[in-house]
This record gives C-alpha cells, sequence and structure tokens, in this order.
C-alpha cells in the first residue's frame, strides 16, 4: 500500500525497455530507465507524454538499425487531484 499525492506517478514497464538492445548489444538498463523516467517526472509531463518521452529515448539509444526483440510495454498512472 502506499498513499500517493496529488502529481505523484505510478509507472511500471515491460522487461523488453530495459532490456532494448543498441547495435553494439549494450542494453537500455535499469538506470537508464529509471532516469529517464525521473526526468520525465521532474518535468512534471502529462501520462501520455511521459510514455512517449521513455519510448522515444528508448528509440533513439537503439537506433534504426536495431531490430526490437521483443515488446515494449510501459504503463503510467499520475495522480490528478
Amino acid at each position: 500500500e502506499a498513499q500517493l499525492e496529488k502529481g505523484d506517478y505510478v509507472v511500471f514497464v515491460s522487461d523488453g525497455i530495459p532490456e532494448a538492445v543498441n547495435a553494439d548489444q549494450e542494453m537500455f538498463g535499469d538506470e537508464r530507465t529509471q532516469a529517464t523516467v525521473r526526468s520525465g517526472c521532474a518535468e512534471g509531463l502529462s501520462a501520455e507524454a511521459l510514455i512517449e518521452h521513455l519510448l522515444a529515448e528508448v528509440r533513439s539509444f537503439c537506433g534504426e538499425e536495431v531490430a526490437q526483440e521483443d515488446d515494449m510495454t510501459c504503463v503510467v498512472v499520475r495522480v490528478e487531484a
């Protein structure tokens, strides 16, 4: 259980996000995933915008030449009231 306050986020990501790899077979990773989510939260992004921000960072990291090997699912809830 957790008490949420206005402006708080709850973010769920599938393993396909931190396990996404670039052309050098380097993973996006948990730390990069967390840092990307934190930066979006600090900017006050909407839930939808935070998802787009995270997925854009993953796509940028991986590049166009690397095929996606796993699903990339992200669910964000932001407390508005």
